[in-house]
């Protein structure tokens, strides 16, 4: 899982050369790196999720 999220942080870096280009053609590009900086962000996510929760253990013996 933290392998995607350093292929996507380095590509996104190398593709997406936003802070380069003048101000009316960057919008897209900036769109489409915050696009992937949200997808790491989600990445993240799932990687501390782990395995999941055991429902059963909230409820107890009911």
């Amino acid at each position: 899982m933290f392998l995607l999220v350093f292929y996507v942080g380095i590509s996104t870096y190398y593709f997406y050369d936003f802070w380069n280009q003048p101000a009316p053609g960057n919008a897209q590009v900036l769109v489409d790196a915050l696009k992937n900086l949200a997808i790491i962000g989600a990445l993240f996510m799932i990687a501390g999720d782990g395995r999941g929760k055991n429902v059963e253990a909230a409820y107890g013996d009911v």
